[in-house]
């Protein structure tokens, strides 16, 4: 915890600076209001990945699919595909079925990870 309390004073120390673009300001701003336990979860926790490797490699399907499919026209079928494909890939990770999963979230019973 103590290495975690002198990483967070760093980083703090660090991207304390103005930024004129309003988009890093707000970044920044954020990040150092989450409580270090989430920030630096990775560390404290040996059962978190550092990198998000096998996240990026579970998506990998659906990115190609997508490309050689010519892709999406609209930004509004983005974002269904992208929620169904989230919804499809953790009941695949939990073990559970894809449509009772999906039925699930609709009612408000679960909450997509």
């Amino acid at each position: 915890m103590k290495d975690v309390e002198k990483l967070h004073h760093d980083l703090t120390f660090l991207l304390d600076s103005h930024y004129e673009h309003a988009g890093c300001r707000k970044f920044v701003k954020n990040l150092l209001k989450r409580k270090r336990e989430w920030l630096f979860q990775f560390v404290m926790n040996p059962h978190v990945e550092q990198t998000n490797n096998r996240a990026e490699g579970c998506i990998r399907s659906s990115v190609i699919y997508r490309k050689t499919s010519g892709g999406s026209r609209t930004e509004r079928v983005v974002e269904i595909y992208t929620r169904i494909y989230s919804i499809y890939y953790t009941s695949k990770l939990r073990g559970k079925n894809f449509i009772t999963d999906t039925t699930s979230i609709i009612k408000g019973n679960i909450k997509p990870a």
